[in-house]
């Protein structure tokens, strides 16, 4: 509504507006990796894997996708604001969360994480976070209860392949090679690695439900979740070139199909 008053139908007014969210989000999602001890240049090399992955670009140029990057920016301020013990502000954090894009169900779940891997086990004080997600979430499916739009949930074999396919094929750019996350903690034993996967799978759950809607903007937020994760496999890894080799390979001008736009 800011925008429609203020810039009208100047489209570069509102890439603008994205990539100033975009931004805060990339410093978020630093800060977030760095309040969960990584080092500096893990945090860094999580940073970049988030700001240039061009499996997201559609939600970086197109102004009907600023609600996922808000959405990020409010759930991403809504967990650092909670690992501050600053519970009042996170949870109205999640609900502004919430009415910029449903997706943000999921993060009671994500906080959840949080408490049982870097927080004092606390559990009672998750209990209106849950409490808001549960709300939120009867209404939705109230409301989508008998219809057959693509916005409809489905739950079947073939719904959830069509859409894991699709999202596993963005995540690294090459077919189906998203899956291969799940074989990381074999390897890497890391519980900042485990946070951002699971965090990833939770956020991504409610899309994997739309097999009407596919598009890789709405990997944006889980996005968030992967770039944890790879900074975990940074830190373990212990080389600064993590930072240069994922910046290039992230945005290789090979990577996106841009002559769709």
């Amino acid at each position: 509504a800011l925008m429609g008053r203020m810039a009208g139908l100047e489209f570069g007014w509102y890439v603008a507006a994205i990539h100033l969210l975009h931004f805060l989000n990339v410093w978020l999602v630093w800060r977030l990796s760095r309040r969960l001890g990584l080092g500096a240049a893990a945090a860094t090399a999580g940073a970049l894997f988030f700001t240039f992955h061009v499996g997201v670009f559609d939600a970086l140029w197109k102004p009907m996708y600023i609600f996922d990057v808000l959405c990020a920016l409010l759930c991403l301020l809504s967990v650092l604001a909670y690992a501050h013990r600053r519970w009042i502000i996170s949870l109205a954090l999640l609900w502004l969360a919430y009415k910029a894009k449903e997706v943000a169900a999921m993060l009671p779940a994500v906080l959840l994480l949080y408490e049982h891997w870097f927080g004092e086990k606390r559990w009672k004080r998750l209990a209106p976070f849950f409490a808001v997600s549960l709300l939120f979430g009867l209404q939705a499916l109230l409301a989508g209860a008998g219809t057959s739009t693509e916005y409809a949930l489905r739950l079947s074999p073939t719904a959830q392949w069509t859409t894991l396919a699709f999202y596993s094929s963005r995540l690294f750019l090459v077919p189906y090679l998203g899956l291969a996350v799940v074989a990381l903690p074999l390897v890497c034993h890391d519980r900042r690695l485990y946070f951002g996967l699971v965090a990833l799978g939770l956020l991504l759950a409610p899309m994997l439900l739309l097999p009407g809607r596919l598009s890789g903007a709405y990997l944006y937020l889980p996005l968030a979740g992967a770039a944890v994760a790879f900074a975990g496999v940074a830190e373990q890894a212990k080389s600064s070139r993590a930072v240069v080799l994922t910046a290039l390979f992230f945005t290789a001008p090979s990577r996106p199909r841009l002559g769709t736009i």
